[in-house]
């Protein structure tokens, strides 16, 4: 049995990536970080928003489909943990997302901080946690999907168990 094919069914209207078509329109992006976790407080790491672009409303722009995350720890255990909506008090430099189709032209529309480029004063709502174990270089991923509408964001902070833990994060997303 076939499915009938509809406007929304084609790649460019379609909010599930299967093979990837969002990475062949140039639609997806990844952001790659690594931080040294200096002491064992929680450290927020990145932090990506969509920004609702003044004089617009909801959903008058592009949704953000953040679906896979990868952590590697080099010396011991870390726990990742990932909020919706912190409470953001500043921001600095933005950090350019690769767009995973070096040909296309198209760019984020994400806002995305690292480490030392933001502050926030609330981790905001928490939606899940990853244990990282303690393997060199040992990635885990998450296939759990956080749909990042205009005027929300996400915050991945690290708790490492030992000070001096080397992490690293790989954040990649697709954009309608």
């Amino acid at each position: 049995m076939s499915t009938p094919l509809t406007s929304q069914q084609v790649p460019t209207n379609s909010i599930l990536d299967q093979f990837n078509k969002q990475g062949y329109l140039g639609n997806s992006y990844s952001l790659t970080y690594s931080k040294n976790l200096s002491t064992t407080a929680e450290t927020p790491l990145v932090l990506i928003s969509n920004p609702l672009p003044a004089g617009q409303t909801y959903p008058n722009q592009k949704a953000i489909f953040y679906n896979l995350r990868k952590f590697a720890s080099d010396l011991q255990q870390v726990l990742i943990s990932i909020y919706l909506n912190p409470t953001v008090t500043s921001v600095g430099t933005l950090f350019t997302p690769v767009n995973l189709r070096p040909a296309s032209t198209n760019t984020s529309i994400a806002n995305c901080y690292v480490n030392g480029q933001f502050t926030v004063s609330a981790n905001g709502t928490l939606t899940g946690q990853v244990g990282c174990p303690s393997n060199f270089y040992v990635t885990l991923e998450s296939s759990l999907m956080f749909i990042i509408d205009p005027g929300t964001s996400v915050l991945l902070t690290g708790k490492a168990l030992t000070a001096n833990t080397n992490l690293y994060t790989q954040s990649s997303w697709y954009e309608l």
